[in-house]
Formats: C-alpha cells, sequence, structure tokens
C-alpha cells in the first residue's frame, strides 16, 4: 500500500530493497536515509520500521518520508547561507538552490560507488564547491575564500557537527 496510490507517481509496484533504510529495517527493525525519491524526483528523509509477520518474521518495511522545503524557505529569511552536509560532504539541505548537490570534499571512487548503488541523489548532478581556508579559529570555524555560484567571496565558516545523523550544519557569513 502507499498513500500516493491513485497518482501517477504512486509508490505501488516499486521496489525499494536498493535503498539503505530498507537494509537497515531489515537487519535492526529500523532505518533511515536521506535521499530523492527515484519515483517522484523529491528529496526527503526516509523513516523506516519493520513489519513483521506472527512469528517475528520480517514481511517488508513501513516507510514514512518526511520533507524539508519549508525549512529552506524559512532559512531563507536571513543574509546568512545555512547549509546541511551528509557524511561524504556532499551538500543536501540549503536555503540558496545554488548551493544543494555540491561536494565540499572529494568523493572516493568507493562513495561514488556507493551513490550509484544506492541512487542517494538519482539524477542530480553533484559539482565541487572549492573553497581555501585563509585562517582558521577552531576545529569547525575558519574564515574561507568560496568560489561560490554567485562568484568568490570570503565567509566566516562555521560547522556543527550532528552526530547521530552523521551530518553537519554548515553556517556561512
Amino acid at each position: 500500500g502507499a498513500s500516493n496510490w491513485r497518482t501517477p507517481n504512486s509508490y505501488v509496484g516499486h521496489n525499494y530493497a536498493f535503498r539503505p533504510y530498507f537494509l537497515q529495517t531489515r537487519a535492526k527493525g529500523t532505518g533511515r536515509f536521506y535521499a530523492v525519491g527515484v519515483t517522484t524526483g523529491i528529496p526527503g528523509y526516509f523513516l523506516s520500521s519493520a513489519v513483521l509477520n506472527d512469528t517475528g518474521g520480517f514481511m517488508g518495511a513501513m516507510v514514512v518520508k518526511l520533507e524539508f522545503p519549508s525549512l529552506e524557505q524559512e532559512w531563507d529569511q536571513g543574509e546568512d547561507l545555512l547549509l546541511v552536509s551528509d557524511e561524504k560532504g556532499i551538500v543536501f539541505i540549503a536555503n540558496q538552490p545554488g548551493w544543494r548537490y555540491r561536494e565540499l570534499l572529494p568523493i572516493s571512487v568507493e562513495d561514488r560507488a556507493t551513490l550509484l548503488r544506492t541512487r542517494q541523489y538519482d539524477k542530480q548532478v553533484l559539482s565541487p564547491l572549492r573553497s581555501r581556508v585563509i585562517d582558521s579559529f577552531s576545529a569547525n570555524s575558519h574564515l574561507s575564500r568560496v568560489d561560490g555560484p554567485d562568484g568568490t567571496t570570503d565567509y566566516l565558516w562555521q560547522s556543527l557537527p550532528l552526530v547521530d545523523e552523521n551530518w553537519t550544519l554548515h553556517l556561512l557569513r
């Protein structure tokens, strides 16, 4: 079953077993994964829980997808740049669209293979965000010169690791 079973982009009949949240759910009972939807093309955070039969056998996964467009719009009210990157250093949430799907770090061959296998960012083009540290104040705070979508600018770049999700929140001002 699916909440969108009457729409042309229905999830019914699709196999999502390649997604990490499904594999996590099968192994541990729950899963989570941020990705671009392969059916809808809409990014979101997928949370899943196992559906078990009477004897505890795995039958499937119940999945909820959270989308963040209102968060990005609310963040866009200020002058600062707010970014969230994943464990590979890929920006997937940004309050300015030109900064989304940018690579903060070089992507390894293994990580590229994982991105292809899981289709995490599906048809999105990933491009590097070139920057260099001019001055460092602490492990998570530095002055950086960034070649961003709107040209080269110096930013006070502060980062906050979101340990539970293995993400990083970045504030550029």
